[in-house]
Formats: structure tokens, C-alpha cells, sequence
């Protein structure tokens, strides 16, 4: 099993007919657990960790944020400075590492600050979502976002996935996709304080009802990845349990009609997908292969075999 994300993905086999700017694409990957990082025309792959899942790069590419068993780790592009900054009970379900979602929130009621933040880090795993800000360095005491960003409490949360300007946050809910959005502050404000609003703006999950001696085929949305200009969202949906169901597809809104998110399945392959640094690719895989899909025109290209 393939599990990869773009700013790109890192390969062992190089195609020559991928473009050329596939060549100065880094792409980090997790292939049954090794943590590579290399190109995008799948030359040049370097191990950096084993068992190591669900990479994600910082906002900066210098680090990588990825999952064990029991947690979630960063370490550096050297393989270096590894460290667990969550513990977990079991393997978080999604991760996602962007701009600080509270960039204005300075201080709290005991006087702890929170000046000079670099990111925020989201996990989640079962009905749970934590929030991780990253100052100066430093990775914060994880919060407890379960009762903000979960519209409906008791839930399976899947891929948080923060938006490039650090405003919104897609996550799925139940195997649908649903959207945060900051709230507007009230005039006079000093401080961000932490408000959202929420949407669901894909109700892509389906389920099936047990049966005599047969699996469940519950089908839920389990990765997403925000375009360069956060107007779109590309997203795996799968069999939840089970295989033999995979979708890649994408979701976007229109300038006319941007509370109406469309989905397009671009194609049936693929359990992990992530945009190309000019928004023009996606990235998928799954089982032993790695594909790019061109999202406005009907190419796909082997890159791994």
C-alpha cells in the first residue's frame, strides 16, 4: 500500500514520459511503511523512516509529519530530529500541517502567549481531533478541538485538511466532507477567538446495512488535499473496512455559485491522493502503483511500477 503527499511524491522508477517539470517536484511517499522522499518523475527516492505512514510536509518543506500506531511524529529531511508529538491509541486517520488558524490569538487567561506562531498540526483519530500550534519551533501542548471542529459531536472524522491561507479546514465527518470557516470577528475585536462556521459540501458517503455472512461496504471520503489556490479539493473515497472500492475525484465551487461544491470522479484507483505544486496534477496510490492525473484533461501517467 502507497500512501503519498505533493509538494510532491518520491519514487524509484523514473518515466521518461512524465513532464519535465515533474523533475523539480519533491514528493515524499510511504510505501508499506518507508518514508521516502525524491521526485516527481519517480527518480532519486531516499529513505528517511520506516514505519512511518500518512506523510504531510510542514508549511516551510523542511519537515515531514507523518503516523505510527500509536501517535504522530515529525522528523527531518535528513531523517533526523525525529519526534512524537501526539500520543494516540491507535493510528491517527488523517493529518494535516498548515498556516497558524489562530495567527491573532496572542494571549490567554493565565498570560500563557502564543506570539510568533508558525503553523498549527491537526490529528485525528476515532470521534477525536487534536490542535497542535507550532511556535518558534516548539511544538505546543496538544488542545482538545473535538467540540470545535466536529459539527456533529460523536462522529468518525477522517483527513483534516488545512486550507493554503489558513481559514478553512475540510474534514470528513461520517465519511461526507465538511467545511470550517473562521468566523468573521465582531468590530472592536482584538483577539480571533476561535469561532466557525460549517457546511457540508459533499455528502459522497454511503452505507451498507449488515447482511447474512457478508462484509459491510460502507464507503467514506478518507483524504483530501486542498489546491494551491484553495478553490478546489481533491479527495479519495473507499471502502471503509475492506477493499475492492476506490474513487479519486475532486470538488469545487464556482464564482457565481460558491456555497455549491461540485464532485467529479476522475478516476477508480487510488487510496491516498495530493495536488501537484501548479494545481494542474493529481497525484494517487494504491496497491504497489503511483499515478499523476492531469485534472483538466484526460491523461494519466504510470509513475511507479
Amino acid at each position: 500500500m502507497i500512501a503519498l503527499l505533493i509538494y510532491a511524491t518520491t519514487l524509484s522508477y523514473h518515466n521518461p514520459l512524465s513532464p519535465a517539470s515533474f523533475r523539480s517536484w519533491d514528493i515524499c511517499y510511504s510505501d508499506n511503511g518507508d518514508l521516502a522522499i525524491g521526485k516527481a518523475d519517480g527518480f532519486r527516492g531516499r529513505l528517511i523512516a520506516k514505519n512511518a505512514w500518512s506523510p504531510k510536509w510542514s508549511p516551510d518543506r523542511q519537515r515531514i509529519l507523518f503516523a505510527r500506531d500509536d501517535g504522530a511524529y515529525v522528523i527531518s529531511l535528513n531523517g533526523k530530529d525525529e519526534k512524537r508529538i501526539l500520543k494516540t491509541p491507535t493510528r491517527p486517520t488523517g493529518l494535516s500541517w498548515g498556516k497558524p488558524l489562530m495567527p491573532e490569538r496572542v494571549y490567554e487567561d493565565d498570560g500563557t502567549q502564543w506570539e510568533n506562531l508558525e503553523g498549527s498540526i491537526l490529528v485525528t483519530y476515532d470521534s477525536e481531533i487534536k490542535h497542535i500550534m507550532v511556535q518558534e519551533g516548539k511544538y505546543l501542548e496538544a488542545e482538545d478541538w473535538s467540540g470545535i471542529i466536529n459539527p456533529i459531536g460523536d462522529a468518525w472524522l477522517f483527513c483534516p485538511a488545512i486550507s493554503p491561507d489558513g481559514t478553512k479546514v475540510a474534514v470528513s465527518v461520517n465519511g461526507d466532507v465538511w467545511l470550517a470557516e473562521t468566523e468573521p470577528r465582531e468590530q472592536g475585536e482584538s483577539s480571533f477567538d476561535g469561532g466557525w462556521e460549517f457546511t457540508r459540501i459533499a455528502a459522497l458517503a454511503e452505507y451498507d446495512q449488515p447482511s447474512y455472512r457478508a462484509s459491510r461496504e460502507n464507503y467514506f471520503v478518507t483524504d483530501l488535499d486542498w489546491s494551491p489556490d484553495g478553490k478546489s479539493l481533491a479527495f479519495c473515497k473507499r471502502r471503509v473496512g475492506g477493499s475492492g472500492f476506490e474513487q479519486i475525484g475532486l470538488l469545487s465551487s464556482t464564482k457565481s455559485r460558491p456555497w455549491e461544491w461540485q464532485a467529479k470522479i476522475l478516476n477508480n484507483y487510488g487510496i491516498t491522493v495530493s495536488f501537484s505544486p501548479d494545481g494542474q496534477w493529481l497525484f494517487n496510490g494504491g496497491g504497489v502503483n503511483m499515478y499523476a492525473q492531469s485534472v483538466t484533461a484526460h491523461r494519466k501517467i504510470q509513475i511507479r511500477l
